[in-house]
């Protein structure tokens, strides 16, 4: 087991978003732009919030990496697509598409309160 930093950017995509029907609350997905072959099922990841209040606000269990199974693929696909309401920057949006992702399990729905610093 290895542990890992996901990097959240509040500027792109909205805390605490409600996920699609279909998706447990607690999943999410991920892009990984560094280290996608190192990260494997049961890692565990650490969700890093960055701007003015940044810090740790969840941690998280790896449910699936590439190539995923149907069901792992589903619930991603139906995160990104409900992801599309939020138009900050779609051109950054279309860049991390292109990334491989991963599917997570938030450990605390609540989020840390207060962060973990």
């Amino acid at each position: 087991m290895q542990y890992w930093i996901l990097h959240h950017n509040p500027k792109l995509l909205p805390v605490n978003v409600s996920n699609p029907p279909g998706v447990p609350q607690n999943r999410d997905y991920w892009h990984i732009s560094r280290y996608g072959d190192d990260i494997a099922i049961d890692d565990v990841a650490f969700i890093w919030h960055a701007g003015t209040n940044r810090g740790i606000y969840d941690v998280a269990k790896v449910l699936s990496v590439p190539p995923h199974k149907q069901e792992a693929d589903d619930q991603i696909e139906l995160l990104k697509k409900s992801d599309n309401r939020f138009g900050a920057d779609t051109h950054e949006r279309e860049r991390l598409r292109q990334l491989p992702t991963v599917l997570i399990e938030k450990q605390y729905p609540d989020g840390l309160k207060p962060p973990f610093w």
